[in-house]
């Protein structure tokens, strides 16, 4: 994999000539020049803006051209045995969920074990502003193993040390190297290469090089909540919907999104960063609510108010104190007047926040994950909301919980690692 691949949104920007037709999209090395997409297409055309983003697959036309291309036939004549099995059988354009390569065993050597139908075991590390957890998967996508760190927020060195220690602890938990992949907060530029993110200590810094440094090779990365879409659109709460949205309510708040189960192509490889989107004068001013300082350095974001942090501040603020939001659930089940008040304000901001995703991207789900989502009635208080910040005729999304709970966004990076190494394996 190219030192660069580092980007988010589990596609990999390549620029230079060695890897370009390397992963799905670039230049195909046994395509012709008229298989490529056209401009603004996904992915790029060569000389379009930008680097090349790389596809998850080819389509189906694709592949069948590769196989006859390779038996030496032309496609008027139909190609070899290889080529009418692909022409039978997938002789269409890709238009479903992605699909998993690793289905087809990579043909190089690697260190990956696989079980059932040649599938790898991967794993993944899930970085957010207080924990960073790696988990082990099976075969069948299943978590079997987990090891949990606080976040370093002293210094990026101490950050990237602890990143090292958890893929050493997943290495030698699985007995030999395997495709690991990283769901984290934040963003990495797709020109540069460098971390920018609000909750950890890496900003500035480049993310391929330093990881290259710990693990002793690039490491895939995706935004946490493009991981989560990602996830739950492929075997999860989403799967099969042609456009997904995974928003993350935990120490902020963000949004990832899928289309027909894949993430889609960014500009700058930014997922949907709601949280630092600012809340609606309307909304502040429904509740007496002054412009709140973010993390990011700005006043009035999104992420001010509604992940945890936003809420138990909001719970100070409407003089209940730095209150839990566990707690401030319990309260507000067991009758509190108070607690129920904080709490119907929280939703009500929250519902302005979705507003603005159903308004500019229209999913047909909103996959709910992040610490705050396990808090009691949390998807029942986000419906009863919403409704009334919706623009009359505005077509509601379905809210539903991660089917894969705080794993997802970690599964999601997992499959991306794994899909990687199918087709592009590092060797032992």
């Amino acid at each position: 994999m190219h030192p660069h691949c580092a980007g988010l949104s589990g596609q990999w920007p390549c620029n230079s000539e060695k890897s370009q037709g390397r992963h799905f999209g670039g230049r195909h090395p046994r395509l012709p020049d008229r298989q490529q997409g056209p401009e603004g297409s996904f992915p790029p055309a060569s000389g379009s803006r930008g680097p090349q983003w790389c596809d998850w697959r080819l389509g189906g036309c694709d592949r069948r051209q590769a196989a006859v291309q390779k038996s030496g036939a032309t496609e008027a004549e139909g190609g070899g045995p290889s080529a009418r099995r692909l022409t039978r059988r997938t002789a269409r354009p890709f238009r479903g969920r992605a699909v998993c390569l690793a289905s087809r065993p990579a043909r190089a050597r690697n260190c990956g074990k696989r079980g059932r139908e040649g599938h790898m075991i991967c794993a993944g590390l899930d970085i957010g502003g207080t924990k960073i957890e790696a988990r082990l998967f099976d075969a069948d996508l299943q978590a079997t193993h987990s090891h949990r760190v606080p976040t370093p927020r002293a210094s990026a060195d101490a950050f990237f040390a602890a990143v090292g220690e958890q893929v050493a602890w997943l290495r030698e938990r699985a007995g030999a190297d395997l495709p690991i992949g990283i769901a984290m907060t934040g963003v990495v530029e797709p020109d540069t290469g460098l971390a920018q993110t609000a909750n950890l200590p890496i900003s500035g810094q480049p993310m391929a090089e330093r990881l290259t440094a710990v693990a002793g090779r690039p490491l895939p990365v995706m935004n946490d909540s493009m991981a989560l879409a990602f996830s739950e659109a492929n075997g999860g709460a989403a799967d099969g919907a042609a456009a997904v949205v995974g928003l993350i309510f935990g120490t902020g708040v963000a949004a990832g999104i899928c289309v027909d189960g894949r993430p889609a192509a960014r500009y700058g490889g930014i997922a949907a960063e709601l949280g630092h989107c600012g809340m609606p004068a309307r909304a502040l001013d429904r509740h007496g609510l002054g412009l709140w300082r973010c993390g990011c350095g700005r006043d009035g974001c999104i992420e001010a108010y509604i992940p945890g942090p936003g809420l138990i501040r909001l719970a100070a603020h409407m003089g209940l104190g730095e209150i839990a939001p566990p707690e401030l659930a319990a309260r507000a089940a067991g009758g509190d007047a108070q607690a129920e008040a904080v709490l119907a304000t929280w939703a009500d901001l929250s519902a302005e926040a979705l507003e603005i995703l159903q308004m500019t991207i229209d999913p047909q789900i909103v996959v709910l994950g992040g610490g705050l989502s396990q808090m009691p009635g949390f998807v029942e208080r986000l419906e009863a909301a919403l409704p009334a910040r919706l623009m009359p005729g505005t077509p509601r999304p379905i809210l539903r919980l991660a089917r894969h709970g705080d794993a997802s966004g970690v599964r999601g990076a997992a499959l991306l690692a794994r899909m990687a190494a199918a087709e592009q394996p590092w060797t032992c």
